[in-house]
Protein backbone atom coordinates (compact mmCIF):
# COMPACT_ATOMS: atom_id res chain seq x y z
CA UNK A 1 0.00 0.00 0.00
CA UNK A 2 1.51 3.37 -0.99
CA UNK A 3 2.30 5.72 1.84
CA UNK A 4 -0.40 8.34 2.42
CA UNK A 5 0.48 11.97 1.91
CA UNK A 6 0.36 14.13 5.05
CA UNK A 7 -2.90 15.67 3.81
CA UNK A 8 -4.51 12.26 3.14
CA UNK A 9 -3.30 11.03 6.51
CA UNK A 10 -4.68 14.14 8.20
CA UNK A 11 -8.02 13.87 6.35
CA UNK A 12 -8.33 10.19 7.34
CA UNK A 13 -7.62 11.09 10.98
CA UNK A 14 -10.16 13.92 10.78
CA UNK A 15 -12.86 11.58 9.43
CA UNK A 16 -12.09 9.06 12.18
CA UNK A 17 -12.33 11.80 14.82
CA UNK A 18 -15.58 13.13 13.42
CA UNK A 19 -17.03 9.61 13.43
CA UNK A 20 -15.82 9.07 16.99
CA UNK A 21 -17.32 12.39 18.15
CA UNK A 22 -20.65 11.55 16.49
CA UNK A 23 -20.67 8.11 18.12
CA UNK A 24 -19.87 9.59 21.52
CA UNK A 25 -22.59 12.21 21.14
CA UNK A 26 -25.11 9.54 20.15
CA UNK A 27 -24.05 7.31 23.03
CA UNK A 28 -24.29 10.18 25.51
CA UNK A 29 -27.74 11.17 24.25
CA UNK A 30 -28.91 7.54 24.43
CA UNK A 31 -27.47 7.09 27.90
CA UNK A 32 -29.07 10.35 28.94
CA UNK A 33 -32.49 9.21 27.71
CA UNK A 34 -32.11 5.79 29.35
CA UNK A 35 -31.01 7.16 32.68
CA UNK A 36 -33.05 10.37 32.78
CA UNK A 37 -35.43 8.95 35.36
CA UNK A 38 -32.65 7.40 37.48
CA UNK A 39 -30.08 10.18 37.52
CA UNK A 40 -29.79 13.10 39.83
CA UNK A 41 -29.76 16.77 38.75
CA UNK A 42 -26.00 17.11 39.34
CA UNK A 43 -25.32 14.21 36.98
CA UNK A 44 -27.67 15.69 34.40
CA UNK A 45 -25.90 19.04 34.68
CA UNK A 46 -22.53 17.35 34.29
CA UNK A 47 -23.78 15.51 31.22
CA UNK A 48 -25.04 18.77 29.72
CA UNK A 49 -21.69 20.36 30.48
CA UNK A 50 -19.91 17.47 28.77
CA UNK A 51 -22.13 17.81 25.72
CA UNK A 52 -21.48 21.56 25.59
CA UNK A 53 -17.75 21.01 25.92
CA UNK A 54 -17.91 18.39 23.18
CA UNK A 55 -19.61 20.91 20.88
CA UNK A 56 -16.99 23.54 21.71
CA UNK A 57 -14.20 21.09 20.94
CA UNK A 58 -15.89 20.22 17.64
CA UNK A 59 -16.04 23.94 16.77
CA UNK A 60 -12.33 24.28 17.57
CA UNK A 61 -11.56 21.28 15.38
CA UNK A 62 -13.61 22.76 12.54
CA UNK A 63 -11.87 26.13 12.89
CA UNK A 64 -8.42 24.51 12.89
CA UNK A 65 -9.40 22.47 9.84
CA UNK A 66 -10.46 25.64 8.03
CA UNK A 67 -7.18 27.36 8.97
CA UNK A 68 -5.21 24.37 7.71
CA UNK A 69 -7.10 24.34 4.41
CA UNK A 70 -6.55 28.09 3.95
CA UNK A 71 -2.83 27.74 4.69
CA UNK A 72 -2.53 24.84 2.26
CA UNK A 73 -4.31 26.89 -0.38
CA UNK A 74 -1.92 29.80 0.19
CA UNK A 75 1.02 27.42 0.01
CA UNK A 76 -0.24 26.01 -3.30
CA UNK A 77 -0.64 29.55 -4.65
CA UNK A 78 2.90 30.44 -3.57
CA UNK A 79 4.26 27.34 -5.24
CA UNK A 80 2.50 28.26 -8.48
CA UNK A 81 3.87 31.80 -8.26
CA UNK A 82 7.35 30.43 -7.66
CA UNK A 83 7.04 28.15 -10.70
CA UNK A 84 5.93 31.11 -12.82
CA UNK A 85 8.85 33.19 -11.53
CA UNK A 86 11.29 30.36 -12.21
CA UNK A 87 9.89 30.00 -15.71
CA UNK A 88 10.26 33.73 -16.28
CA UNK A 89 13.82 33.60 -14.92
CA UNK A 90 14.65 30.81 -17.37
CA UNK A 91 13.12 32.80 -20.21
CA UNK A 92 15.11 35.87 -19.19
CA UNK A 93 18.29 33.81 -18.91
CA UNK A 94 17.70 32.49 -22.43
CA UNK A 95 17.01 36.00 -23.65
CA UNK A 96 20.15 37.25 -21.93
CA UNK A 97 22.21 34.53 -23.59
CA UNK A 98 20.78 35.49 -26.98
CA UNK A 99 21.57 39.14 -26.35
CA UNK A 100 25.09 38.31 -25.25
CA UNK A 101 25.65 36.32 -28.45
CA UNK A 102 24.26 39.16 -30.54
CA UNK A 103 26.43 41.70 -28.74
CA UNK A 104 29.52 39.60 -29.30
CA UNK A 105 28.71 39.33 -33.00
CA UNK A 106 27.91 42.97 -33.48
CA UNK A 107 30.13 44.57 -30.84
CA UNK A 108 27.15 46.79 -30.28
CA UNK A 109 25.88 48.73 -27.36
CA UNK A 110 26.03 47.28 -23.87
CA UNK A 111 22.82 49.00 -22.85
CA UNK A 112 20.57 46.05 -23.73
CA UNK A 113 22.87 43.68 -21.90
CA UNK A 114 22.87 45.82 -18.78
CA UNK A 115 19.09 46.11 -18.95
CA UNK A 116 18.75 42.35 -19.29
CA UNK A 117 21.19 41.80 -16.46
CA UNK A 118 19.19 44.19 -14.30
CA UNK A 119 16.00 42.32 -15.19
CA UNK A 120 17.70 39.02 -14.44
CA UNK A 121 18.91 40.36 -11.10
CA UNK A 122 15.40 41.57 -10.31
CA UNK A 123 13.94 38.20 -11.21
CA UNK A 124 16.58 36.43 -9.18
CA UNK A 125 15.69 38.57 -6.17
CA UNK A 126 12.00 37.87 -6.77
CA UNK A 127 12.70 34.14 -6.95
CA UNK A 128 14.67 34.30 -3.70
CA UNK A 129 11.87 36.23 -2.01
CA UNK A 130 9.25 33.74 -3.20
CA UNK A 131 11.35 30.81 -2.04
CA UNK A 132 11.78 32.41 1.39
CA UNK A 133 8.03 33.07 1.61
CA UNK A 134 7.36 29.46 0.60
CA UNK A 135 9.73 28.16 3.27
CA UNK A 136 8.04 30.38 5.85
CA UNK A 137 4.58 29.10 4.83
CA UNK A 138 5.82 25.52 4.98
CA UNK A 139 7.12 26.15 8.52
CA UNK A 140 3.78 27.71 9.48
CA UNK A 141 1.90 24.76 7.97
CA UNK A 142 4.09 22.31 9.89
CA UNK A 143 3.48 24.23 13.12
CA UNK A 144 -0.26 24.33 12.44
CA UNK A 145 -0.35 20.60 11.77
CA UNK A 146 1.48 19.97 15.05
CA UNK A 147 -0.92 22.19 16.97
CA UNK A 148 -3.90 20.49 15.37
CA UNK A 149 -2.58 17.02 16.21
CA UNK A 150 -2.02 18.12 19.82
CA UNK A 151 -5.53 19.59 19.95
CA UNK A 152 -7.01 16.34 18.62
CA UNK A 153 -4.97 14.26 21.08
CA UNK A 154 -6.06 16.51 23.94
CA UNK A 155 -9.67 16.21 22.79
CA UNK A 156 -9.38 12.40 22.75
CA UNK A 157 -7.92 12.39 26.26
CA UNK A 158 -10.68 14.67 27.54
CA UNK A 159 -13.44 12.57 25.94
CA UNK A 160 -11.92 9.38 27.39
CA UNK A 161 -11.69 10.96 30.87
CA UNK A 162 -15.29 12.17 30.62
CA UNK A 163 -16.45 8.74 29.50
CA UNK A 164 -14.65 7.08 32.42
CA UNK A 165 -16.01 9.65 34.89
CA UNK A 166 -19.51 9.25 33.50
CA UNK A 167 -19.30 5.46 33.73
CA UNK A 168 -18.02 5.67 37.30
CA UNK A 169 -20.76 8.15 38.25
CA UNK A 170 -23.42 5.99 36.63
CA UNK A 171 -22.09 2.92 38.44
CA UNK A 172 -22.23 4.79 41.76
CA UNK A 173 -25.73 6.06 40.94
CA UNK A 174 -26.96 2.55 40.06
CA UNK A 175 -25.33 1.07 43.18
CA UNK A 176 -27.03 3.57 45.49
Amino acid sequence: MPKESPREDWMREKRELETKVAQLQTALREERRNSASNSDPALKAELESCLDENLQLQEILDRKTKELNETQSELTQLRMEREKAESRVREMEDHLAELQDELRRENGSKTDLMSSQAQLMELSQLKHKLEETLRQRERELTALKGALKEEVASHDREIEALREQYSADMEIAYDS
